[in-house]
């Protein structure tokens, strides 16, 4: 086994393992609907500046020419 295709394998079994199980579990937004954008190491909802729910340049539709 190549050490791209041990390192493949290594992601895919921690993705489908232990990353998208917790995101499932923590990451959806079960009031609002959609999904919170990033959980803290310990597994928490992590609220960041310009996340849902607030305003941001982003977000904004831009005025017409």
């Amino acid at each position: 086994m190549s050490g791209s295709t041990a390192t493949f394998e290594q992601l895919r079994d921690w993705l489908f393992r232990d990353a998208l199980p917790l995101w499932s579990a923590i990451g959806t937004d079960r009031v609002n609907g959609g999904f919170h954008e990033r959980l803290t190491p310990a597994g928490r909802r992590r609220t960041i500046p310009g996340g849902p729910g607030s305003s941001d340049a982003r977000s904004t539709p831009s005025p017409p020419p």
